[in-house]
């Protein structure tokens, strides 16, 4: 629309009284102007446009995006849209309306409806005088700003009005309704806007990034701001907003005269005008942040968050209430308000704030609570006291002025607290007025935290003085205010290994801690307190004082103290005393760690020493007393150590169990007299002497050894002053000295004593040991091994029982001496003896050696199997007189087996059971002139033998036994022979042989004496006889006769008792008589192979005795039959013309009163080369 355009169109309408419509088109393609339901044009004293409502009027503007001003950049004059009625300007897609001065809405009743939209789209009022008004007069006006569009009054020197009632009407009202959308639409204004004049009432929209541009407002009546209007924020640049509110309560947004509306759906909006008076309301679900000053007024926080962003923005007490979904954020910024109406969130510091200083403080006048679920939410460095109690924490607080009400939540956030314990606590609610014990309580109850690897403190809230202990001064603690309170819920905590020293290291509480003090950590103390606690102490660390299980620890919680454990291991160092306290407490001390004493204290204590750090002068002190009457059990455990030690320094235990020990006492050790406690040898342990005489007072049971062999001088003397039981296993070591010439009574004896005061039980076997250590043998020079000898006691037992105590030891000779039990005055004597207690008249035989018979009767074994492998020719060769005449060679091989029982004459006597394989070759045959043939071989053997021996007189505890046996020896023995047979032509045959024979012997006691040794044999045979054929029957006999003579040398040793065994070399002859019946039935005419079977009988008889072996000092010899028959029997079949297979069997029995009975058996195999 140009001005000519303008003009013609003034001057036609001029005065008309013309309804119909006119539509004018502009002379400019570009733009189109467009009057509908004309009424008439009223011109002004100044050129411009009426649109009156008289009869509804409305414009349309529409460019074409030319950015093409109505008139071209010249003034177009006042513009007034709804005078006295409806008039409606639209102006969009680019158009620019420029004009001196605007009414949208003017004069009694009218109402004007501006839109200015679209990108580009401009209504620019230039005038230096002219101002741009809204609703005024008793009329209204709407203005919409969209998608881009501009408004702009960029008159600097005059005042605009919003809803100004200047000429009230009765009935009509002044309202301007502004709604700003869309980016890049502004309403802009250069000069001061004065708003809701005398009545009026004005709304402002701001959405979608729609900015509102003022320099001031001036706010009379009634005006709302809505920012968002569920859609993004609008802009506002004004310099205050300075409502007239004097709401002292809440009301709803629709009665509030004075409004500003957060609706926007930004996750954050920054609102950066101050307030004044105004009634604010937030039900938007993001963040508002306010960081101008909010004056008076109320303030509504129905959803989302309102976030302060500087301190003290809230002035003159404005009332905020914030709603179930609401949140009050001050973000680390101190505010002071009046009324604090909560029913959702108010948080002081949010934990996500960098360098939170958890220093913020909340004043309000009053505070009242609206629901149970309302949270009040602190930052706090949980620490000890605060600040105002001289300590280290701080936190925000609630101050209020006034009363509280309701019931409120309080959440607290930790800032760089580690956890300490307070004695006053930490206020984190001021009440000047009055508060009553259910109006806060602390989210979950408590709050729990804990530095790395530290103690874990708990942090209750409580109100005026309650929380705080009774030693703790309450002056100044006002019963209203709020406190954090804590107390230590958990002591476990670790002191070096890098881990960073703490203030209460090496310090419990009431709660069952664990606290370990390892690496590089030192300390002055270690207190468990209450509580079940569990100490350990290990690798290098050092305590130079005292390690308690229960004593004041953080809490001084000692009176709670229960059942602890202690463990000290490593190569830690404890330099004062480990104490238990009261409870059933556990120490534990091991590897090579140090404690300079133990003391246990009340309760049934438990101690377990097996370090190497223990070398008995350290007191150990189970606590209380001895006996089991108080209920109370002490029970120490030594493990693993060689100590000594007594009851100077160890005392106060009911049970003291040697586990693998070896406790050397010292003095006087006491224990419970009770049979289930008391001192315990337990297997594998040892309770020696370190002194000449030591008691134990109480109960010992004995599973391993008591050794009294410490000084080896048989001078020691152990005093059981209460009962004795011995188990399974059990032994005591004695040394005992024992020189001739002796007598029945002890005389020339001395020994180490155990005196038992009260009974014994059991069973326990009796070691002696000489003076060298050496175990089961009796020092001294007793000689004779027929006189009835006897110790002095060495087991004394007050109170007769049965047989508890037994033992068998040698001695440096043959004897062997028995532990026997005798009554003298009603009390139980134990002694060695070498006589056996049989019934009188017959004498009393001397006690031997279990080694004795082995030792004496191992060279006559060895005798006997030499001759079991030679034997006879026949059962060397079978029937080989006939085979033998046309041989060039022949070879043989035998399996040979026999068993032999000897009973001596004497007592001694063997089972000897003998296998063995040999090997023979004739390497030389002749014949002689007349028809006679020999032949000379070579064979080789090897046998092994396994002699068991007895002894008649074997006694047990002075008392001889059924069980005879004594031990075994086990021979290897490799044989070598060399062998010459001459048969004439008269039958008869001459036999020549010489074995030489390499011996083996491993001897093995009953009493686990062992020894080995060597020697040979020699034989030499000569054996004859003569064939008598009996006529045409095929049956010869064959009388024989032969002689033997062989000589058998051991080598001498010592054996594992010290007892020194000579051999002298053994001779023997052995001679026989006999008679062979044989049958020989012919197989072919031109051999001589047949089939033979015979049977025979012999007379054997031994020309020398056996010699006697020495034996230390001591001589013994045994007897045995000189004379038995044999009876036997053989076969051999021809297997081939140039072999056969023969066997041979025969039993052999005594003829005199000592028995001898054998029977052994061959099997062989023979080969000729014709």
């Amino acid at each position: 629309m140009n001005t000519t355009l303008f003009h013609q169109f003034h001057r036609t309408t001029m005065g008309s009284t013309n309804h119909a419509q006119s539509v004018f088109t502009s002379n400019r393609p570009s733009h189109n102007f467009r009057i509908t339901k004309l009424s008439w044009l009223i011109k002004a004293s100044f050129a411009g446009l009426l649109v009156s409502p008289m009869v509804n009027a409305e414009i349309e503007l529409t460019g074409q995006n030319s950015n093409t001003p109505i008139n071209d950049g010249v003034n177009s004059g006042f513009i007034i849209i709804g005078f006295q009625g409806e008039g409606t300007m639209t102006v969009n897609n680019g158009f620019q309306v420029i004009s001196t001065g605007a009414h949208i809405g003017n004069q009694r009743g009218g109402y004007g409806v501006v839109t200015i939209t679209g990108q580009g789209t401009k209504w620019e009022n230039n005038s230096a005088s002219g101002a741009f008004n809204i609703g005024n007069s008793a009329a209204s006006g709407d203005l919409t700003i969209s998608d881009g569009a501009k408004v702009i009054q960029n008159t600097t020197a005059t005042t605009n009005f919003w809803a100004w009632n200047d000429n009230p009407a009765p009935g009509k009202r002044s309202t301007a309704n502004i709604l700003i959308e869309g980016e890049g639409s502004e309403l802009y204004y250069a000069s001061m806007v004065r708003s809701s004049g005398r009545g009026g009432k004005t709304a402002i929209i701001l959405k979608d990034r729609g900015t509102l541009t003022i320099p001031s407002i001036s706010i009379e009546n009634e005006f709302s701001l809505t920012i968002g209007d569920n859609a993004k924020a609008g802009i506002i640049n004004v310099k205050s907003l300075p409502g007239r509110s004097q709401n002292i309560d809440f009301i709803p947004t629709a009665q509030s005269l004075y409004s500003l509306v957060f609706s926007q759906t930004d996750s954050e909006y920054a609102f950066n005008v101050p307030i004044s008076r105004f009634d604010i309301y937030h039900n938007t679900v993001g963040t508002t942040k306010f960081s101008k000053i909010v004056n008076r007024g109320t303030m509504q926080v129905l959803n989302g968050i309102v976030q302060t962003e500087t301190e003290n923005i809230f002035r003159n007490s404005p009332n905020i209430f914030v709603d179930t979904a609401g949140t009050l954020s001050l973000n680390g910024n101190s505010q002071s308000t009046g009324l604090l109406r909560n029913a959702g969130t108010v948080v002081l510091s949010s934990d996500t704030q960098a360098a939170n200083t958890a220093s913020t403080t909340l004043t309000v006048q009053n505070y009242e609570s609206t629901s149970d679920n309302s949270k009040l939410v602190l930052s706090t460095k949980l620490d000890d006291d605060d600040a105002n109690n001289n300590g280290s924490s701080k936190s925000d607080i609630l101050i209020v002025s006034g009363d509280v009400s309701g019931k409120t939540n309080i959440m607290v956030n930790n800032v760089g607290g580690s956890g300490d314990l307070t004695t006053r606590g930490i206020k984190v609610v001021q009440v000047d007025g009055n508060s009553t014990g259910d109006n806060f309580v602390l989210t979950g109850e408590s709050i729990s935290l804990r530095a790395n690897n530290k103690q874990q403190f708990t942090y209750r809230l409580y109100q005026g003085i309650d929380g705080v202990a009774p030693s703790v001064d309450t002056t100044g603690i006002d019963t209203n205010d709020w406190y954090l309170r804590s107390n230590c819920s958990d002591g476990s905590h670790t002191v070096g290994n890098s881990v960073t020293a703490g203030k209460y290291d090496g310090l419990g509480c009431l709660s069952d801690d664990i606290i370990t003090v390892t690496t590089d950590a030192t300390l002055d103390k270690v207190e468990g307190a209450g509580g079940a606690d569990t100490i350990m102490i290990t690798d290098n660390a050092i305590v130079n004082g005292n390690v308690y299980g229960g004593e004041n620890g953080i809490d001084s919680s000692s009176d709670h103290d229960s059942d602890d454990t202690i463990i000290v291991s490593g190569t830690a160092q404890i330099d004062g005393t480990v104490y238990g306290n009261a409870g059933n407490d556990n120490f534990i001390w091991s590897d090579a760690s140090t404690i300079n004493a133990l003391y246990g204290g009340d309760g049934s204590d438990t101690a377990i020493i097996s370090s190497t750090g223990y070398d008995g002068s350290q007191v150990l002190d189970g606590g209380d007393d001895n006996e089991i009457s108080d209920g109370d059990i002490d029970t120490l455990n030594i493990n693993n150590l060689t100590v000594s030690a007594g009851g100077r320094h160890i005392f106060h235990w009911e049970t003291v169990n040697l586990n693998d020990t070896t406790f050397k006492l010292t003095d006087t050790l006491t224990v419970s007299a009770d049979k289930n406690y008391g001192l315990n040898i337990n297997a594998g342990s040892t309770l020696g002497l370190s002194a000449e005489t030591a008691t134990v007072k109480g109960q010992v049971t004995n599973s391993g050894t008591i050794d009294l062999t410490s000084t080896s001088t048989a001078t020691e003397t152990l005093n059981i002053n209460g009962n004795y039981i011995g188990n399974s296993g059990s032994t005591i070591k004695l040394n005992t000295i024992w020189n001739a010439p002796g007598d029945a009574g002890g005389s020339d004896s001395e020994s180490d004593i155990l005196n038992i005061s009260g009974t014994a039980t059991g069973s326990t076997k009796v070691i002696s040991v000489k003076a060298d250590g050496t175990e089961n043998i009796i020092d001294g020079n007793i000689q004779q091994i027929s006189q009835v000898i006897n110790t002095i006691p060495v087991i004394n037992v007050n109170i007769t029982g049965d047989t508890v105590f037994t033992g068998i030891t040698s001695t440096t000779g043959a004897a062997e001496a028995q532990l026997a039990k005798r009554i003298v005055n009603g009390k139980d004597e134990y002694y060695w003896t070498i006589s056996a207690l049989t019934p009188a008249p017959t004498p009393d035989p001397t006690i031997y050696d279990n080694t004795v018979s082995g030792y004496v009767q191992t060279p006559w074994a060895n005798l006997e199997q030499a001759y079991a492998v030679l034997r006879t020719f026949h059962e060397r060769r079978g029937d080989n007189q006939y085979l033998g005449q046309n041989a060039n060679g022949q070879a043989w091989a035998k399996l040979l087996g026999s068993h032999l029982r000897l009973d001596g004459k004497e007592r001694l006597g063997f089972d000897l059971a003998v296998n063995g394989v040999q090997i023979g070759y004739d390497f030389s045959s002749t014949h002689t002139a007349n028809g006679g043939y020999g032949f000379t071989g070579i064979y080789g053997a090897f046998s092994h033998g396994n002699a068991k021996f007895n002894d008649q007189f074997r006694a047990e505890n002075g008392i001889i036994t059924n069980d005879k046996y004594t031990g075994r020896t086990k021979t290897d023995m490799w044989s070598l022979g060399l062998t010459h047979t001459r048969y004439s032509t008269d039958g008869s045959y001459v036999d020549l042989v010489g074995q030489l024979s390499r011996i083996q012997n491993s001897y093995n006691s009953r009493t686990a004496v062992t020894y080995k040794n060597k020697g040979v044999s020699a034989i030499l045979s000569a054996e004859t006889g003569k064939v008598f054929d009996l006529p045409n029957s095929g049956w010869v006999l064959e009388p024989q006769a032969q002689i033997m003579y062989q000589a058998v040398k051991l080598n001498d040793f010592t054996d594992s008792k010290s007892k020194q065994i000579d051999y002298s070399t053994q001779h023997n002859i052995r001679a026989r008589v006999g008679v062979r019946l044989a049958y020989n039935a012919q197989q072919m005419a031109e051999t001589v192979q047949a089939i033979n079977f015979y049977t025979v009988a012999n007379l054997w008889t031994d020309l020398v005795k056996p010699k006697a072996v020495k034996i230390g000092s001591d001589t013994v010899r045994e007897n045995y039959s000189s004379l038995w028959g044999e009876l036997g029997i053989g076969f051999q079949l021809p297997v081939t013309q140039n072999s056969y297979f023969y066997v041979d069997g025969r039993y052999e029995r005594n003829l005199t009163r000592n028995q001898r009975e054998a029977y052994r058996g061959t099997v062989g195999y023979q080969y000729t080369w014709k």
